[in-house]
């Protein structure tokens, strides 16, 4: 369907830039984060004459939940850029506007399974991901261009493994749709038959949810309830919103300088010495039995 419209591309362009909003999940997470920490803090907020009446570790849960859950929002965020700047990038306020969870979601699971060769050929990804970026940074203007080229290799393999957080993301959706995810603190221990071999544990914030499976009687397709329980660590949610924004100002902020504003020179955050494993290092893996997702049919 052909979409008319009485403002320009150049128009809404500038205006998505001018206006986007790249530290809305900084601000909300560092916010997020000093209630959790802060006791002082805390115990201030609890004083409140409507937040009086609850139990700190309750509110505490709450901030942490609310955490974990912007993580999934700011990589969709991250995500929908990246396509928009791919495939629609004159007007990519428009494919946001427009596209299909369906298909953000099969595109994401390509990513996840073959990277960004899933989408792109391969021998154009570097290409794409700096211009992306790094816009207008060359060899020849940026006399450590090699930290730009560690920056796109880490930026290609961080991508893939937010995508791989992304697909799992049952419990985001019990919470944004009708918040049917439950918010609670759950301790697991399942003791092994087998001697000398550890239990499997499953403890710590989580949230609790509904999930099906499909199975096939006589040809016929039957829903099978399940409920589920599934561990997170704001801390590593901390971490993915943080490089996630560190990616979204490089996208939108770099573009609104050069095109809106017309600077002549642009400051971009550097990823050379990021290591994956820092960023989705947590507490829950120190556990080696540790179990992240608990499933009761």
């Amino acid at each position: 369907m052909d979409i008319t419209s009485n403002f320009s591309k150049e128009q809404l362009l500038n205006m998505f830039l001018s206006f986007y909003d790249t530290d809305y999940w900084i601000t909300k997470i560092r916010t997020l984060q000093l209630l959790i920490e802060d006791e002082e803090l805390l115990k201030k907020v609890s004083q409140d004459e409507v937040l009086k009446k609850f139990d700190k570790e309750k509110l505490k849960r709450s901030y942490q939940y609310e955490l974990h859950m912007a993580s999934y929002h700011s990589s969709e965020a991250l995500f929908g850029l990246i396509f928009a700047f791919l495939f629609q990038k004159e007007t990519p306020w428009v494919y946001l506007t427009e596209y299909r969870f369906d298909e953000f979601n099969k595109l994401v699971g390509d990513i996840k399974e073959r990277g960004f060769a899933s989408i792109i050929k391969e021998d154009e990804i570097p290409k794409f991901i700096g211009w992306l970026f790094f816009p207008g940074v060359s060899k020849e203007n940026f006399s450590e261009y090699e930290k730009i080229e560690k920056s796109i290799s880490f930026i290609e393999s961080y991508l893939k493994s937010v995508a791989r957080t992304l697909s799992d993301k049952k419990d985001y959706n019990s919470y944004k749709h009708g918040f049917r995810g439950l918010p609670i603190k759950s301790a697991i221990t399942i003791q092994r038959q087998e001697a000398n071999i550890p239990p499997l544990e499953s403890s710590g914030e989580s949230s609790l949810y509904l999930d099906f499976d499909i199975e096939t009687k006589n040809g016929t397709p039957n829903k099978r309830l399940k409920i589920v329980t599934k561990t997170y660590s704001y801390k590593t949610a901390l971490n993915i919103i943080a490089t996630n924004t560190q990616m979204i100002k490089n996208i939108v902020e770099s573009r609104k300088h050069i095109i809106v504003d017309k600077a002549t020179q642009v400051n971009f955050a550097l990823f050379f010495d990021k290591e994956i494993k820092d960023i989705f290092h947590t507490e829950l893996k120190d556990k080696p039995f540790h179990i992240s997702k608990f499933q009761i049919k």
